[in-house]
């Protein structure tokens, strides 16, 4: 009886099991089939590289798409804290435009091939969407990422790709910390040497230029401009308040003597020879920290053609010697020739014999220029031994022509009235005791009538010296068609050029 009631149970049970199978559906049976957006979506860990891809609808619907295939390295969540912390100015994802998050996004994104843990082999270099390739070094199952990324969750899988979570927010080539080198339209340029000129105090500023480029050169022996240190170079000119350089932020601002600032970037350029460029800056900051002899200097500069310029260098940048800023001593070396006309710096006499003014007409709608320039020399004899040099910029009020009278110092381009800017005075040029007088405060009488040059003034330079002098003479007249004029500042840059190329204004 108990074996009728065994066999009976059997059949009761196999009844059952054979029921339920027959009412499992398809749906049951089936795994769901899952888009690697769906799979990051379900993923706590990776919630900031969702927030990440969904700011790029197009990227999402591509990652989104069965029927394409991609390998993707997806950020944790603390990898991409990480990455926030390290950016200057960034405390969080909404921070970063949408273009530069989607470089980044793009950067971690490989297209057309799913590539496994066991696919990866050292020395292999796959491209991504953005273009740029990863670096990739293997070791057992350990695998490394451009030397900064680990992979900690390999071979997620999903319908159209794989997912490996890595531990660190790959960087595109554009994004890279630079380390001595600047970078100019995507491209990199290195910076290996350094150095500055200390001009000292001046209108109760500290000027100092600094000169960055890729090897040392002897910038004395420099004769043309295609000569010019090496591949490039980042040249600025500083100010600092007070009566010594002081280290810290300097923001662009070429108006920055009116403005009260305490320190600025007065005016800078780039010089690019391999494409044959030389640009000016036009906006931007630099930090600058010293350090001993080491300076520390990084920048984020726009420049007048409007690309980005970004730069680094740490280096025991040296001194140059200020020759053509002088020594604040004055001597009258090998000039001991009478001149009917003379030029007086306190008592000590400088004779001037020829004259020349350089008529630039006006100047884009803020007044007549004129330039004069005073020699004790013809500026084309062969002996210039203990020459002088004056030179003095106008500018009148008329647009239509140059107005005879009195001219106020005033280097706030334009100023809107009578007024003359850059000026300054070379004694002993060429014979290596030159000084270089810039003028600060005064005033200039000028007449030009009747093709004689009337000109007398009282002026004061960088020492807080009187300078006052008196010359008539044959009014020579050019015509200057080789200088810009396009910009308001452009006179006044021209003391950078003179002192940066090491040129005698003789040959301006």
């Amino acid at each position: 009886m108990k074996k009728v009631i065994d066999f009976l149970w059997f059949l009761l049970i196999g009844g059952l099991l054979v029921s339920c199978d027959l009412f499992k559906s398809d749906e049951l049976v089936e795994e769901e089939t899952k888009s690697l957006v769906q799979v990051i979506n379900e993923n706590a860990d990776l919630s900031m590289f969702k927030s990440a891809f969904e700011r790029n609808p197009d990227l999402l619907d591509d990652l989104g798409d069965l029927t394409s295939e991609f390998t993707v390295f997806a950020p944790s969540n603390q990898a991409f804290e990480d990455f926030i912390e390290s950016m200057e100015g960034v405390n969080s994802m909404s921070d970063l435009e949408d273009e530069v998050l989607l470089d980044f996004i793009e950067y971690h994104v490989i297209s057309g091939t799913v590539l496994r843990l066991g696919d990866m082999v050292s020395g292999d270099s796959p491209a991504t969407l953005l273009g740029e390739f990863i670096n990739m070094v293997v070791n057992g199952n350990a695998v490394k990422l451009n030397d900064i990324a680990d992979i900690s969750s390999p071979d997620v899988e999903a319908e159209n790709g794989v997912i490996h979570v890595i531990d660190a927010v790959l960087l595109p080539r554009a994004y890279l910390p630079l380390e001595n080198e600047f970078m100019y339209k995507g491209e990199r340029y290195s910076l290996g040497w350094g150095f500055y000129y200390n001009y000292g105090a001046n209108s109760g500023y500290t000027n100092y230029d600094l000169i960055m480029t890729e090897v040392e050169e002897n910038l004395n022996e420099v004769e043309e401009t295609d000569d010019l240190l090496s591949d490039h170079f980042i040249y600025l000119w500083l100010e600092s308040e007070g009566a010594s350089f002081t280290e810290g932020r300097f923001e662009f601002n070429e108006n920055g003597f009116d403005e009260g600032v305490e320190k600025f970037i007065y005016s800078g350029n780039v010089w690019l020879r391999g494409l044959e460029e030389e640009i000016e800056i036009d906006g931007g900051y630099v930090d600058i920290a010293i350090e001993g002899d080491i300076y520390t200097v990084t920048m984020e500069l726009t420049l007048v053609n409007g690309e980005d310029l970004r730069a680094h260098i740490s280096y025991p940048f040296k001194e140059q010697e200020n020759e053509d800023g002088g020594s604040g001593e004055i001597t009258n070396t090998g000039d001991d020739y009478q001149s009917d006309y003379n030029i007086y710096v306190e008592e000590v006499r400088f004779p001037v014999s020829q004259s020349n003014v350089i008529d630039y007409g006006d100047f884009d709608g803020s007044g007549y220029n004129i330039d004069i320039e005073l020699f004790s020399r013809d500026p084309d004899a062969a002996d210039l031994t203990g020459a002088h040099y004056f030179y003095i910029e106008l500018f009148s009020e008329s647009t239509e022509e140059f107005i005879d009278g009195e001219y106020v110092f005033d280097d706030t381009y334009t100023a809107g009235e009578n007024h003359f800017g850059y000026s300054v005075f070379n004694i002993n040029v060429n014979q290596g005791t030159e000084n270089t007088l810039y003028i600060n405060s005064g005033v200039i009488n000028v007449s030009t009538s009747d093709n004689v040059l009337d000109i007398t003034f009282e002026l004061t330079d960088q020492y807080d010296r009187t300078i006052t002098g008196l010359y008539q003479g044959d009014l020579n007249i050019s015509k200057n068609s080789n200088r810009s004029k396009t910009a308001a500042s452009i006179k006044s840059k021209l003391r950078v050029k003179n002192r940066f190329m090491k040129k005698s204004l003789f040959d301006q």
